[in-house]
């Protein structure tokens, strides 16, 4: 079966749905992407906590009080080497985020998913998710004080 421009839409519907709905800091909408027993790993650990997340229900409880600790975050998403297969896809999405905390710095992350998601009669769901770190530094180390108070 050959991919279609469907498919590959699917996926980056898929891929911008979370990213956006992380954006805007809502953890029940953003888990509607991942299938009930998706395994998310990599994020936690940026926070010191153990990996992996299993299970669209423990995503969420991970990140409602993730979420609730921030006063924004920004992630900017480029997925590429999208790779259809049937009912299963792969994809790899490079990721720049930007998080300001309640009570603390702006932190930004570089880094990469890589991504397995099965269609369902609901589009594209991630099977598996996980976040490779190249980079994570608080802004406010920037010399010029790029990140700091004005």
């Amino acid at each position: 079966m050959t991919a279609s421009g469907e498919d590959h839409l699917g996926v980056l519907e898929t891929i911008a749905f979370y990213s956006g709905y992380a954006g805007q800091l809502n953890a029940p909408m953003m888990i509607k992407v991942f299938m009930p027993d998706a395994v998310l790993t990599g994020v936690a650990p940026t926070m010191g906590l153990p990996d992996p997340i299993v299970g669209a229900e423990a995503i969420r409880d991970f990140f409602v009080p993730t979420f609730e600790a921030l006063e924004s975050l920004q992630q900017i998403s480029n997925p590429y080497d999208i790779r259809i297969d049937g009912d299963t896809a792969t994809a790899r999405t490079v990721v720049t985020e930007f998080a300001k905390l309640k009570n603390g710095p702006l932190l930004m992350m570089m880094g990469e998913y890589h991504e397995n998601l099965v269609r369902t009669p609901h589009g594209w769901r991630f099977k598996r998710r996980e976040l490779v770190v190249k980079r994570l530094t608080s802004l406010s180390e920037l010399p010029l004080g790029i990140g700091g108070p004005a």
